[in-house]
């Protein structure tokens, strides 16, 4: 797959003066429930993804990925110990009333170097889960992190939908059926430090405010059809999304499947 260095260009050129402005416009805003501009998936390319939602009110905030037909690989700020759980899965333009496609949550596995801080560290969990009769699975790519600088990924989430949310607007309670987002970057660095642990992603030239929502944490990073890392967080001053890297995390993956499977 080629790279439009012309365009690759223009993002490092982007990045340097965000880091050098003194202000900046502002993201869009937090009442955007899924992927900021971003499309319908309406040819299944993220099979895989699951929602995670609570157990007491059904209400949907946070995305992950199915690895193995009874472990979910998303965020670690997504899996609180005092909130209960459940994974949704298949046809998500129903009501979280309209489906019986859940699967109970037996144990989650936040990663035990976690730290939460406005970029969180080592945001990474496994869930232990109820199988799920899936057999699209997401294939995790073992290549360091840090060659993908320059090349185009894909991302999906499913948002934040609660009953709450939901009612606040039209447009918001009609979001509930609209297909699983995708969006479109380029991998980028936006800061040395950051970059040993965590993956940037820039908006395409075409698109320049794409960017995932709050509500897609845990959420997929893709490259060539490879899952290359976990959504994170977003940049509240520019269009960036911020992705742990799986590459760093796969034995701790294996690990803990290994010990705590069967």
């Amino acid at each position: 797959m080629q790279v439009n260095f012309h365009c690759l260009k223009m993002y490092i050129l982007f990045i340097l003066a965000i880091l050098v402005k003194l202000s900046a416009n502002k993201a869009p805003s937090r009442g955007d429930l899924r992927v900021y501009k971003g499309r319908n998936d309406t040819h299944n390319e993220f099979p895989f993804t699951v929602v995670l939602q609570r157990k007491d009110n059904m209400e949907r905030f946070c995305t992950g990925s199915l690895i193995a037909e009874d472990w979910v690989l998303t965020a670690a700020h997504c899996v609180p110990s005092s909130v209960l759980l459940v994974i949704r899965y298949g046809d998500f333009t129903k009501l979280p009333t309209e489906t019986t496609l859940y699967s109970s949550v037996i144990k989650t596995y936040a990663h035990p170097s976690y730290l939460e801080s406005p970029l969180p560290i080592n945001d990474i969990a496994l869930i232990f889960t109820e199988k799920i009769p899936r057999k699209n699975h997401a294939r995790l790519l073992a290549l360091d992190f840090k060659t993908f600088f320059g090349l185009p990924v894909k991302y999906a989430g499913f948002g934040n939908i609660g009953r709450r949310i939901a009612a606040t607007s039209k447009e918001n309670r009609e979001s509930e059926f609209i297909p699983l987002q995708i969006g479109e970057g380029i991998v980028s660095i936006y800061h040395q430090r950051l970059y040993d642990s965590v993956l940037c992603v820039a908006p395409k030239c075409s698109n320049r405010n794409q960017q995932g929502r709050p509500g897609d944490s845990g959420g997929p990073l893709v490259y060539d059809g490879r899952l290359i890392g976990v959504a994170s967080s977003i940049s509240d001053l520019y269009p960036i999304t911020y992705f742990t890297p799986v590459s760093p995390y796969l034995e701790w993956i294996r690990n803990t499947i290994h010990f705590n499977d069967g």
